[in-house]
Formats: structure tokens, C-alpha cells, sequence
């Protein structure tokens, strides 16, 4: 029997307040007009670090950037290409040309890694 993976969690303290979240709960993180924001399926949470930040403290999870402003978890991501992401609950998500390059290679490593029927994808093809 295949051991199950400990779930995650994270801890924020902005302005007073706690915030804990499972890892699987969070499907995005943006920043928006300078405030980090983590959003899960049902509410949006402001945090207190700047986006950089967040990217170290996130790393455990499958998180990629696909725009200065943007992390997305992928097990959350429907659909995606070099004009936007769409994620499983229908929210739209930019994608930049300089995160597109490095977060394709990201998301089919990460999917080769997890299912072995993912086709090879020519280059030409995208």
C-alpha cells in the first residue's frame, strides 16, 4: 500500500489575524494593486509578503508562475497555452510571454511526472 502524502499547511499572520490553509485548498496566488492575495475555491485571503516571498514559502507545493503577478497550483489548472490558463472552477488566469516558456516546461514535467500517458508534445504543436 502506497503511503499517503502528510498534508501541508501554511500559516500567515496579516493585520491580526491567522490564517492557516491546507496547501490543497489554495488555488492561486496573485498580487493585485501591491497586496499579495491567496485565493482558494471559496474566498480570497490578503497576506502580508510580497509575491517573491510567497514563492519560497510555497515551493513545496505544485506551484508555477505564469505571470509576474501569478502562482498557480497545478493540480487546480484545466486548460492552458501561451494566451491564458483556465483552472478547474472557471477562473480565468493570464499567462505572460516571458513566464510562458518556463512554466510549459514546469507543468509538463510536473504531468509526465504524475501520469505516464501524457503525450510528448511537439514544439511546433503550441
Amino acid at each position: 500500500m502506497e503511503k499517503s502524502k502528510k498534508e501541508q499547511y501554511f500559516f500567515w499572520i496579516f493585520k491580526g489575524v491567522r490564517i492557516i490553509l491546507r496547501g490543497s485548498e489554495i488555488w492561486y496566488v496573485s498580487c493585485e494593486q501591491g497586496k499579495t492575495l491567496v485565493h482558494t475555491r471559496n474566498r480570497v485571503y490578503q497576506i502580508g509578503g510580497p509575491l517573491k516571498e510567497e514563492v519560497r514559502k510555497l515551493q513545496e507545493l505544485p506551484m508555477v508562475k505564469v505571470h509576474n503577478s501569478f502562482l498557480v497550483n497545478m493540480d487546480k489548472l484545466e486548460v492552458i497555452s501561451a494566451k491564458g490558463a483556465m483552472l478547474k472552477n472557471q477562473v480565468s488566469i493570464p499567462v505572460s510571454r516571458g513566464c510562458w516558456g518556463t512554466a510549459r516546461v514546469t507543468i509538463e514535467a510536473y504531468y509526465r511526472d504524475k501520469c505516464s500517458s501524457l503525450p510528448q508534445v511537439r514544439e511546433d504543436a503550441v
